[in-house]
């Protein structure tokens, strides 16, 4: 009954909370925030025996589940989303621009957090080193969050304008060199059981020597459903399956289920691909992520965190750096100082992709609870500010952009 309970505060206390606000902050935020107002930092301290009563201990295990399945579902989807042979195709400017709108806050925030991480040591989680922690900042102050911006910009009414193509294009770029940075670290750092990696590594060749002996029927199978008008309970098992286990074999290599689960997406057939789009997709953003944003704020005790000064500068460098890097590079390429800076505070934002980051970081022991609870909310931050930046540097921004940016 705890659970019903819980799920019925999960889903009906942020949208009476984000209704009357919904023109000026993203669904994901309000959850969030639901999730600190009904957890630890406020319901746990005001009412501790009404916070027991509906979170008691045994129903964590079920929460936990949950949000683990939606961090898969949210790797699988950013996976299906990539379109690599979109981004070949792009403009040599294009794909600078959203280099250094990586790779300059990433820089600048991987020296931030080596100077922090000096600075305050209990930043730095029990299983990594000053450098590995530098680098894990590095890659968290280089995201920006393509799902969010999606919502951001569909909110705004900025989906067809030049300045919503742009920065959707350039949010992939930054996903497809978010995850491999990633990925690379992950690898690095990992520090899974020799009993794991040696049957990984056996099931692996295992695996490889399977598909190419059931590649012709693999290929006529996969033919088959991407000319298919919808999928067979049959078929969407079978890639369930192939989901799941390439989860299970990113978590027995040391990196995180979010991994594997984003590269199984990413190399299925782009005509399959739509198809898991339009399954997943509504089924993951309604029912699962509910439970993974508020379990993401029921985590946070912002009362224990006494680390304010890094939260403050988190959000300047996080925020400043990215509309720097993203607005000068653009400018110079012939848009407006206005267009520059709006395209900058859109790419800011961090939203889902950053809580993702910090959670595979924090379980894999490089960064601790105080720095997963400042950097959760700079994420916040610096996400609620794209819309209201974006406002601020174009008056009437519903009527007047649209129009004018199609050229």
């Amino acid at each position: 009954m705890n659970f019903l309970i819980q799920a019925s505060l999960i889903f009906s206390l942020p949208l009476l909370f984000w209704l009357p606000l919904r023109r000026f902050m993203p669904l994901v935020l309000i959850q969030i925030l639901c999730g600190m107002l009904i957890g630890p930092s406020l319901l746990g301290r005001v009412a501790p025996e009404l916070y027991s009563a509906v979170f008691p201990p045994d129903t964590a295990v079920a929460l936990s589940s949950l949000s683990a399945l939606a961090i898969v579902c949210v790797g699988f989807i950013a996976g299906l989303e990539l379109e690599l042979d979109e981004l070949k195709h792009q403009a040599r400017q294009v794909l600078r621009v959203g280099f250094l709108s990586y790779l300059v806050p990433a820089v600048g925030g991987g020296l931030f957090a080596l100077w922090a991480g000096y600075q305050w040591p209990e930043l730095m989680g029990e299983r990594t080193t000053l450098w590995v922690f530098a680098v894990a900042g590095s890659i968290c102050f280089g995201v920006t969050a393509l799902p969010v911006l999606a919502a951001i910009l569909h909110e705004m009414n900025l989906s067809g304008s030049r300045l919503g193509r742009m920065s959707l294009t350039l949010a992939a770029i930054n996903d497809l060199l978010l995850w491999s940075c990633l990925t690379v670290l992950m690898l690095a750092t990992s520090q899974s059981s020799a009993s794991h990696s040696r049957w990984v590594w056996l099931l692996g060749p295992v695996l490889v020597a399977i598909g190419f002996m059931l590649r012709p029927h693999l290929r006529k199978w996969l033919d088959s459903l991407t000319h298919a008008t919808e999928l067979s309970r049959s078929a969407l098992s079978v890639v369930l399956v192939g989901l799941f286990l390439s989860a299970s074999i990113s978590e027995m290599l040391g990196m995180h289920a979010v991994i594997g689960s984003f590269i199984f997406g990413m190399l299925l057939p782009r005509a399959l691909r739509r198809h898991f789009t339009k399954l997943t997709a509504p089924f993951s953003n309604a029912v699962l992520l509910p439970f993974f944003f508020v379990s993401a704020g029921l985590s946070l005790d912002i009362t224990a965190s006494p680390l304010w000064t890094f939260f403050v500068l988190s959000v300047v460098v996080g925020s400043g750096l990215k509309i720097i890097s993203t607005a000068i590079p653009v400018r110079a390429w012939g848009w407006s100082w206005r267009e520059s800076l709006q395209l900058g505070a859109l790419m800011q934002s961090k939203g889902l992709m950053e809580i993702v980051v910090l959670r595979a970081l924090y379980d894999a022991g490089i960064i601790s609870q105080s720095c997963l609870t400042a950097l959760l909310l700079m994420a916040l931050v610096c996400t609620a500010l794209a819309m209201p930046l974006t406002r601020g540097l174009v008056p009437q921004i519903n009527q007047k952009y649209v129009i004018t940016s199609g050229s």
